[in-house]
């Protein structure tokens, strides 16, 4: 995987892929129980209409489809050890809490586990996983890390009023109110308002796309689209009724 790639899949995995370590049976030694880390991402096939999810077991792990869509499952140690940090250097989100999983994982590699340190473990990882956040400060989110959060939890909205056929167009993000770094990250570089949800424990953040900030919205839109690969389509609507409306 190319840089831009594990970019454009850590913001992916920022809003829609989870990291778990449990304690599981060994089949070679009877009744030892030993750490095993699993990252998973899942799409449905309505969003990803050309094989993303899919692919990725071309490099790395495991896909199985159902009738709701694609699961990539990777947990094999030596696609870990090259995933893995590589993805968390990028991550806005979780990428403090998956480098703990990790580092946890590494140093209990080999080890068998008692029922105390089993459950110490799932203990650890909740606790973490409250812990949001980069491994590292960030100053600026990069294009394709933008692009691949945004495929996952970000929601292109383009709607005609009926009254004045004025069309209205944003980017819409609602996280959970313990994951409000991504959020933030995005209102500090490109401006808009953060909002509290009133139906859901979560915060939503807004940027309008539409004409009166098209200088903004078409650089930021046609950045987007050169990286995304689940809403691609949408953005392209959107950069489309830009170019046609600058003409009328």
């Amino acid at each position: 995987m190319k840089e831009e790639e594990i970019k454009y899949l850590a913001g992916l995995l920022d809003a829609d892929g989870s990291l778990s370590i449990r304690s599981v049976k060994s089949v070679r030694s009877t009744g030892k129980q030993y750490a095993q880390l699993r990252l998973s991402l899942f799409a449905s096939h309505s969003i990803d209409r050309h094989g993303y999810i899919k692919n990725l077991s071309s490099m790395f792990g495991s896909v199985f489809e159902d009738q709701r869509g694609c699961h990539w499952n990777v947990s094999k140690r030596s696609d870990l050890n090259m995933l893995i940090p590589r993805l968390v250097k990028h991550m806005v989100i979780k990428g403090a809490h998956w480098k703990r999983l990790f580092d946890r994982y590494s140093n209990l590699q080999g080890q068998p586990l008692s029922d105390e340190e089993a459950i110490e473990l799932r203990e650890f990882s909740n606790l973490s996983r409250k812990n949001t956040g980069p491994v590292k400060p960030k100053n600026h989110p990069t294009k394709a890390w933008v692009a691949g959060y945004l495929d996952g939890d970000g929601c292109y909205l383009m709607r005609k009023s009926s009254k004045n056929n004025h069309v209205q167009m944003s980017i819409d993000v609602a996280a959970h109110v313990d994951d409000t770094v991504g959020i933030e990250f995005l209102q500090k570089a490109f401006g808009g308002h953060i909002n509290k949800m009133t139906d859901c424990n979560a915060m939503r953040w807004k940027r309008n796309l539409g004409v009166r900030d098209r200088g903004f919205a078409e650089e930021f839109l046609r950045n987007c689209h050169r990286h995304s690969r689940l809403k691609k389509w949408k953005i392209e609507q959107m950069l489309n009724f830009h170019r046609t409306s600058r003409n009328d």
